[in-house]
């Protein structure tokens, strides 16, 4: 029957019971992967959760399928945290699980996917950002904890999606969906949606810095024109993934470094703090590591992304290594005597209203740049504020955003040209 532990174990021995039909039909064992939608799809967190179930739980079952992945549409990673919201769906947690999540914390500890992790298997998690039923912070949250936890998860940003458009095969969202499950299961190749070409597969790397291990962000075909990508001060996160995947898809070879040793943030209280405490030698010597990775790999012409925060180095670079022949940066200026250090041009997005970067120190920043003789091209988007480009952010803009990266793509190629090395 449904509720505790019922629904749990009929997901685990339904799972389970794929070693039975493995014997009479040709079934690969190894390529399974969890997909559900909503609720179905905090089930198909859990599943590969259960490894990590305490000794004795109700839900356990012996010898759980490992899987080898999951696709969860718009699924509830923290089923705590929603049980305690107000809307119809979240009340229907409390049945469900036979109590409120605070007078059965340990049973909820048991169903919940965040409180199990490592999942250790590949998530993919895809949200709608109109979906009212269940808030993407669900997404962001989970994904941000996996990772943490050493997990390889990634949260797809559906703009204008809704929480049912994920499973209308008619919805342009589905697309998404299918790419997922095909990367997971490493059927037919993955196609990229946007481009049409082979969608890359990103990794995480090692540098070395002063004997310290930093983390770097890397993908794209290794025969692709190179870029490096500075993060603002958030830090290295899915938001900067996400634009470095969006690069490979677009034919660029993408490596973006962790300029704050590991430290993320989501509010801009705790974002000022990471600016305040950070070393800006180590991230000088980082960028310079970034970039000096991709030039030990044989490319002699390089582009340089910054946002924000990261915009000093986009340009900094530029005066520290001559593979560095181009700079883009994302509503960041920078100024002084470095801009005349290097000649290479410059390509800038801006928001219209911005009180981190106001009128007045874009144009100081824009002369700056001519006094230098430097090309300067910035481009300013109406009805936009800072971050405008980060899909996390409220002030996302798709329209925007999206245009700012085309131009972006065309200002990389132009400088860079096709297959550059």
């Amino acid at each position: 029957g449904g509720g505790w532990p019922g629904t749990f174990i009929d997901a685990a021995r339904g799972t389970d019971h794929l070693r039975e039909l493995a014997r009479r039909y040709p079934l690969d064992l190894s390529r399974v992967v969890a997909i559900g939608h909503s609720a179905g799809g905090h089930l198909a967190l859990w599943l590969p959760a259960r490894r990590n179930l305490p000794a004795g739980s109700a839900v356990a079952t012996a010898d759980p399928l490992p899987l080898r992945g999951v696709v969860g549409l718009a699924g509830i990673g923290d089923l705590r945290e929603y049980g305690r919201g107000t809307s119809f769906c979240s009340r229907q947690v409390t049945p469900l699980m036979g109590g409120g999540p605070d007078s059965l914390p340990d049973r909820y500890a048991q169903a919940s996917p965040i409180d199990l992790l490592p999942l250790g298997v590949t998530v993919r998690l895809l949200h709608g950002t109109a979906d009212t039923v269940v808030p993407i912070d669900q997404g962001r949250a989970f994904v941000a904890r996996a990772r943490a936890n050493g997990d390889d998860a990634r949260l797809v940003i559906l703009e204008g999606a809704g929480h049912f458009d994920l499973i209308a095969p008619t919805a342009s969202a589905f697309e998404d969906v299918v790419k997922s499950a095909e990367e997971l299961t490493g059927g037919r190749q993955v196609t990229s949606i946007r481009s049409g070409g082979p969608m890359t597969e990103g990794s995480w790397e090692t540098l070395t810095v002063h004997g310290e291990s930093v983390r770097a962000y890397a993908c794209g075909a290794d025969t692709s024109p190179r870029v490096v990508l500075f993060h603002a001060w958030w830090g290295l996160n899915d938001d900067a993934v996400a634009y470095a995947d969006r690069l490979a898809d677009a034919g660029f070879a993408v490596l973006a470094p962790d300029l704050v040793r590991g430290r993320t943030a989501t509010t801009i209280e705790d974002a000022e703090r990471i600016v305040k405490e950070m070393d800006e030698d180590h991230a000088d010597s980082v960028a310079l590591a970034a970039v000096d990775r991709l030039t030990a790999s044989g490319a002699t012409k390089l582009g340089a992304v910054g946002f924000s925060m990261g915009v000093p180095w986009a340009l900094w670079t530029a005066t520290q290594r001559p593979a560095v022949i181009a700079s883009v940066v994302y509503y960041g200026t920078f100024t002084g005597p470095a801009l005349a250090k290097a000649s290479v041009p410059v390509l800038g997005h801006f928001a219209e209203s911005d009180p981190f970067e106001p009128e007045a120190a874009v144009r100081a920043f824009e002369q700056g740049l001519r006094d230098a003789g430097r090309n300067v091209t910035l481009h300013h988007y109406p009805g936009t504020g800072h971050w405008f480009a980060e899909p996390s952010r409220d002030a996302w803009r798709a329209d925007a955003a999206n245009l700012a990266f085309e131009r972006t793509a065309a200002f990389l190629r132009e400088r860079l040209g096709p297959g550059a090395r």
